[in-house]
């Protein structure tokens, strides 16, 4: 299983290892993820059906929010997009 939760129609990165290709292009845990190859999904299951169809040798892009804590009752949010080709099981 790939270390992904829904929270409604959201979906969020709960788990990047270490040295795999989602951590060297710079995707971080609580990364949400807003869409890959330019598609949206509404939940892990489909997004997970769709990471299954993608072999090592194929291109990835990822768009995330990450949110970063300003203080206690702010945060900030910033849209980052990640493409890599992938070497091994992404995410």
């Amino acid at each position: 299983s790939r270390y992904l939760q829904s929270v409604g129609a959201t979906n969020w990165i709960t788990e990047v290892s270490s040295g795999s290709d989602a951590a060297k292009a710079g995707l971080k845990v609580m990364d949400q993820i807003v869409s890959v190859d330019g598609k949206v999904f509404s939940n892990a299951e489909t997004l997970n059906a769709y990471l299954d169809t993608l072999k090592v040798g194929d291109s990835i892009t990822i768009v995330v929010n990450r949110y970063t804590s300003v203080s206690i009752f702010e945060y900030s949010v910033e849209t980052l997009t990640y493409n890599f080709t992938l070497t091994e099981y992404v995410l």
